[in-house]
This record gives structure tokens, sequence and C-alpha cells, in this order.
């Protein structure tokens, strides 16, 4: 298949219409993963769910989410006590590497972080 150029303009133009990427693409003559790698790259969500072929809607969206979101609390609570020793280990492994990424950090956002520190200073000084 020969390599054809469209521009976001394009491809937005398609997009806005409803078009599903298969569609997009057989109009443009390319493959359906460069208009799918073009439109994430936009930040945009794809018109039809890949899978089941069903229209996206903002509903369908926001269900998938919090599918998404219930399925990681489940996964961690399930996981915690392996996740934590993963993290320790980690810790321990790197711990130079981290320290010196904290070192420049700071010595990058010096001021910010001394202006963070004295602001929560006051704000701890006054509620207590």
């Amino acid at each position: 298949m020969t390599l054809k150029k469209f521009t976001d303009e394009d491809l937005l133009a398609y997009y806005i219409r409803g078009l599903s990427d298969c569609k997009i693409a057989k109009l443009f003559g390319c493959a359906r993963q460069a208009i799918g790698a073009r439109r994430r790259k936009l930040k945009l969500v794809a018109n039809y769910d890949p899978l089941g072929g069903k229209r996206n809607t903002a509903e369908r969206n926001e269900e998938r989410r919090t599918d998404l979101l219930n399925f990681q609390c489940e996964y961690y609570n399930k996981n915690k006590v392996q996740l934590t020793e993963y993290q320790k280990k980690y810790r321990n492994k790197n711990k130079v590497q981290i320290a010196e990424q904290r070192k420049g950090y700071y010595n990058k956002n010096k001021d910010i972080v001394n202006k963070k520190q004295r602001e929560r200073y006051h704000r701890n000084k006054q509620t207590n």
C-alpha cells in the first residue's frame, strides 16, 4: 500500500462527521493504524468502539472510565502487600539514583520548592 499524506485538518473534518478510523483510512487510501495513531496524537477518542463496533458516546466513555477505575482499585486491594514489597525493593535497589534525582529536581526548582515550603509553614502556623 502506498503511503498517502494527510493533514490534521483533513482528519478532523472526517472525524467530526463521525466516521470510523477504517472509513477515514479508505477515503485517504492509507492504513487504519495510521489514522488511529494520528487520532491518538491529537488526543481524540475513537468514534466507534473497536471491539463492539458500537458508537462511542460520553456515557459509554464515562462507563469505561469507571470500570477501569474499579478494576484498578480491586487490583490494588488484592495485591497491596506484594506491591508495597516491590516498591520497597525498588527503593532499596535504587537509593543512590533516587537521591540524585531528588537533588537535581530540588536544585532546578529551588525557588518554587522553598516558596511552597514557606507557604505550607505559614498555613500550618495559622491553623495551630
